[in-house]
């Protein structure tokens, strides 16, 4: 017997929102900011309209004002922050921030103002949809100036989250062509790390080029030889090293000079060098005679030298270049950097012996120190 043909019901297939994907898929798409609200769609719920329905009822002024405030980093901000945004002074800016924050448009507690993430979201979306070009362009430049100034009054190590909205901002400026404020919004960051650090330090390296900043571009190659040497490529940290060296030394800046010298010389150290290592140091502690970060790495590698040289006498002189490398850490304000310099010191009172694992930066261990080569 012929089985007769299914019925078309004449439904239509449902959306693939959030519910009909598998987690893995759906964390992909969420982590795209680009496409996030897109990815919030399922059948008849569409998390972009909602949020639109909000936005659309507010006052003309009020939702050129959250546009504006897209520029600023995701997380807290204060009136401020919201003042350059806004370009209002910054009583003014308090007041719409009030306002906004009756639209439900902004979200208020104790700590400050923040964005919610899908509104923050929509803010980005609506102002690169609703503002022209030259408008974002002084908005961003005002918010990156802002921020800039911010974090060079700040004393000691910016919080994580700070720097991190930080190298957000030069990417920003980067995109606007503001090529001295991506630098300095990236120097700003005080060596600050995570893992796009390598793509951070190469916009801002090629911002360096576009201004013709050569102590710019030496700092930036420095930074990304610092990078290289920290994941193993070797070579590429031999050679991001010598022309940070050249720049430098082309610029006139010795303090940046002596930091490619000390990454240079950590090179050799690493191979068992350390003859060559110490002809490299002494002219870097030369340059950098004035306290403060550089003298600190400086102080740093001056101190592993003086363990990789073995015997009681080379603790005894690593000892005082970790001495050192307290005074300064405590000087800049870096607590990372002071409890390193501590831990160093304790090992080298509790070590009787040769030392097995040597803790070369913070975090980074030599299961050996390196041997002595002359």
């Amino acid at each position: 017997m012929r089985t007769a043909p299914a019925r078309r019901t004449g439904r239509r297939r449902p959306a693939r929102g959030p519910a009909a994907l598998n987690p893995a898929t759906l964390a992909d798409r969420l982590r795209d900011e680009g496409g996030r609200l897109d990815a919030l769609r399922t059948g008849d719920v569409d998390v972009r309209a909602r949020l639109l329905e909000a936005y659309a009822a507010a006052p003309d002024a009020q939702r050129r004002e959250f546009r504006l405030l897209a520029l600023l980093p995701p997380g807290r901000f204060g009136a401020r922050q919201a003042a350059a945004a806004l370009d209002l002074a910054e009583a003014r800016a308090a007041a719409a921030l009030d306002v906004l924050a009756d639209e439900r448009l902004v979200a208020v507690d104790r700590d400050g103002c923040r964005l919610p993430e899908l509104l923050r979201l929509l803010a980005v979306e609506r102002l690169a949809l609703e503002e022209p070009p030259e408008v974002r362009r002084a908005a961003a430049e005002r918010v990156c100036r802002a921020y800039a100034a911010a974090a060079a009054a700040r004393p000691g190590r910016l919080p994580d989250a700070d720097a991190r909205g930080l190298v957000r901002l030069a990417r920003t400026a980067y995109e606007a062509g503001l090529w001295a404020l991506t630098v300095r919004l990236t120097d700003a960051t005080g060596g600050w790390v995570e893992d796009d650090a390598e793509a951070a330090f190469t916009v801002a390296l090629d911002a360096a080029v576009r201004c013709a900043d050569r102590s710019a571009q030496a700092r930036m190659e420095r930074s990304l030889g610092d990078l290289a040497w920290q994941y193993r490529r070797l070579e590429r940290a031999q050679e991001l090293f010598a022309r940070a060296l050249a720049h430098a030394r082309e610029a006139g800046d010795e303090e940046e000079a002596g930091r490619a010298l000390v990454g240079l010389a950590e090179l050799r150290l690493d191979a068992g060098a350390a003859a060559e290592a110490a002809a490299l140091l002494e002219p870097a502690l030369a340059a950098l005679s004035a306290p403060g970060r550089a003298r600190y790495e400086a102080s740093r590698a001056r101190a592993l030298l003086a363990l990789a040289q073995d015997g009681p006498e080379g603790r005894s002189r690593a000892r005082t270049w970790f001495g050192e490398c307290l005074e300064l850490a405590v000087g800049l304000r870096d607590h990372r950097l002071e409890v390193y310099a501590r831990r160093s010191l304790r090992a080298l009172s509790a070590e009787g012996g040769e030392q097995r694992a040597v803790e070369i930066r913070p975090g980074l261990w030599r299961i050996r120190p390196a041997g002595v080569r002359t």
